[in-house]
């Protein structure tokens, strides 16, 4: 089968470190040890459960570990070469029979490999719960590694197939799309930070209520995002809108008058890239809009123009 594996290579592990941390807003794929090859598939244990993905998303821990900036949580324990990808929605293929599951359905794929699934018994905090803190996350019958996608001979999602323990595994609603599920996994870290303060939630195990909760929360954020679409069409509209008003300006930006009486293309720019999308700040303060005002009041901007940056930050 084709992966996306991830391979043991110091020097270009310290290079594409190297690069990264000198130009940290590119990305260099010709250095990092990454390849999508050829493997061959064995399930790590009898008892699990063999999947195809089909989305897998891209975590930050993933392209950090491709940056050389490491997760202090997952890198000191992990095993190479691996296949990446741990936030998985996939299809059971093959399940043992007292797995639980069966050919053809839909999955979200828990990636933590705690005692359980490394076929050991359950250290303290896997005795209580606390699956996450697991104390045997180099030991028992699988390669170190705290989860799917960086540990040696248990692969991640990017690959034509996987396996997993069938604890790990929690079935999907049909009406539940594949790209609302893949961000089951990012919600649940969210919502496990934010339950009840920072000691209480280590204390209490998730429901089937609050998972839904968050596959909920993640249908919102797709909403968002294309309502986030239409408002950036909006805005395209209304600065080809200022462009006209700017170029029909009384006075031309080669003949304008006195600075303190200025009115025109400079103003409206200044008062134009002071705001951002407004998904990405805070609602305008109302000093904003009193500017804004006083601008119109000088007779700095005309009334269309002092009209369409009102309704820019008003959106």
């Amino acid at each position: 089968m084709l992966a996306l594996e991830y391979y043991y290579s110091i020097p270009r592990y310290l290079l594409a470190k190297s690069l990264s941390s000198l130009f940290p807003r590119r990305f260099f794929p010709r250095v990092v040890p990454l390849r999508l090859k050829k493997v061959s598939f064995t399930k790590p244990r009898p008892d699990w459960v063999v999947l195809r993905p089909l989305l897998c998303g891209i975590c930050g821990s993933d392209l950090n570990l491709l940056r050389g900036v490491e997760s202090y949580i997952l890198e000191p324990y992990a095993s190479f070469p691996c296949i990446l990808g741990h936030e998985v929605v996939a299809e059971v293929v093959e399940a043992p029979a007292d797995s639980g599951f069966n050919p053809g359905e839909r999955v979200a794929v828990e990636p933590i490999l705690a005692c359980q699934a490394r076929g050991g018994a359950p250290c303290r905090f896997c005795a209580r719960g606390d699956y996450n803190l697991c104390e045997h996350f180099t030991q028992g019958e699988l390669p170190a590694g705290a989860i799917l996608g960086f540990t040696r001979g248990a692969g991640g999602g990017l690959a034509e197939l996987m396996a997993a323990p069938p604890g790990n595994l929690f079935r999907l609603p049909d009406k539940l799309p594949d790209e609302t599920a893949v961000l089951v996994d990012s919600l649940a870290s969210a919502l496990q930070a934010t339950r009840e303060g920072a000691y209480d939630y280590l204390r209490k195990p998730f429901n089937l209520q609050e998972i839904e909760v968050a596959v909920d929360n993640a249908a919102r954020l797709l909403h968002l995002r294309e309502e986030n679409g239409r408002l950036l069409a909006k805005l395209n509209e209304l600065n080809a809108k200022l462009a006209e008003l700017q170029q029909e300006s009384a006075y031309p930006e080669a003949d304008l008058p006195p600075a303190d009486h200025q009115r025109g293309p400079d103003p409206l720019r200044n008062l134009l890239w002071c705001y951002p999308l407004p998904w990405e700040v805070d609602p305008p303060h109302p000093s904003d809009l009193e500017r804004l005002l006083g601008l119109y009041r000088e007779n700095l901007l005309t009334e269309k123009e002092f009209q369409i940056l009102k309704e820019r930050m008003l959106i």
